[in-house]
């Protein structure tokens, strides 16, 4: 199992394999800084001396950089071993699904989207009862068969439309759950 402490571990040892080529890096870029100054120096007051430092110096700077990458080289398997064996993503994975925080409110929110789609069902049954319940009230007036006699083409021949007959409660009243729900739950399982 991957501990933090494991983690730690490789980092620090992970740290310790790069800190000589750490050195060769801050003591190459310290030299170079040094032969730039001696370069400016060189360049208000020349002298002799001066740039045979500049000179000397300069040549040892190849050696430095090859020795630097040398051993950037001789370090880079281990690093890479070890950054590996410190198995971060697979820690970090398995902490977020262990987290006892976001576990328990995963669950709250899935009682929650449950408890609201069968509401949702609750409500569009209840809406179709009550689309029949007014219906009924309506044709019991006597409303469509008034308009069966206006509309009969021997009389009036009104041709108006009986809006019993076309009302659909499904469409403006009934609810759906919020695609993004489901979209949410399936990307879970």
């Amino acid at each position: 199992m991957v501990t933090l402490e494991k983690i730690k571990n490789a980092t620090s040892e992970a740290l310790q394999r790069y800190s000589i080529v750490l050195e060769y890096k801050e003591a190459l870029e310290k030299e170079q800084s040094e032969i730039e100054a001696l370069k400016n120096q060189s360049k208000s007051a020349p002298s002799f001396a001066l740039d045979k430092e500049i000179m000397e110096r300069g040549k040892a700077l190849p050696g430095f950089r090859h020795r630097l990458v040398t051993l950037a080289r001789e370090s880079k398997g281990d690093i890479k071993n070890l950054v590996n064996q410190a198995n971060v993503s697979y820690y970090l994975d398995n902490s977020m699904k262990n987290d006892e925080d976001l576990t328990n409110l995963k669950t709250e929110i899935e009682q929650a989207i449950s408890d609201l789609k069968e509401k949702i069902s609750t409500f569009n049954n209840l809406v179709d009862e009550k689309a029949d319940h007014y219906l009924e009230e309506v044709r019991k007036t006597g409303f469509n068969d008034l308009l069966k006699q206006v509309n009969d083409p021997t009389y009036y021949g009104l041709e108006l439309q009986d809006p019993t007959q076309f009302f659909n409660s499904t469409k403006p009243y009934n609810l759906v759950a919020p695609i993004q729900l489901d979209t949410i739950i399936k990307k879970e399982k």
